[in-house]
């Protein structure tokens, strides 16, 4: 992940790098069931890639309520000193 990379998450705000952190540090969901499904993949030259899919999750968060989350999402790859890393994120949810 570059140093200023950027995520539009499901209600159009733009995270940071540092907020993604912040996030899985502080989540206190229980998760049961998290998968990738439908991916694709296209490299476009030596140096760029786009990979998009769908992502379902399900489980329960801090007050015992069970949920399930299905995404679309979009990220974009690139190589920088011989690394793939992600510059750019995008999800929409599905439901």
């Amino acid at each position: 992940m570059v140093d200023d990379f950027s995520y539009t998450d499901n209600d159009g705000k733009v995270d940071k790098r540092e907020d993604g952190f912040a996030f899985f540090e502080d989540n206190t969901d229980t998760i049961t069931s998290s998968g990738v499904v439908a991916f694709d993949l296209r490299v476009y030259g030596k140096n760029f890639a786009i990979g998009n899919g769908d992502h379902h999750e399900s489980g329960t968060d801090k007050d015992g309520k069970s949920f399930s989350r299905k995404v679309r999402f979009t990220n974009v790859w690139m190589r920088k000193n011989g690394r793939w890393q992600v510059v750019r994120g995008h999800s929409s949810p599905l439901e």
